[in-house]
């Protein structure tokens, strides 16, 4: 079982901090702008 599912399961909220939100949108961007790389260079 992973550490959300337990966490969900004992009734705890797991909603990210602030910083945790921006890291995740950081590093949503890097993945995207490197899938937008790839599919330029026709990588698929």
């Amino acid at each position: 079982m992973t550490r959300s599912e337990s966490v969900r399961r004992a009734g705890i909220e797991n909603k990210p901090s602030s910083a945790e939100m921006d890291n995740i949108y950081y590093t949503a961007q890097q993945l995207d702008t490197k899938l937008l790389s790839a599919s330029i260079i026709g990588w698929e």
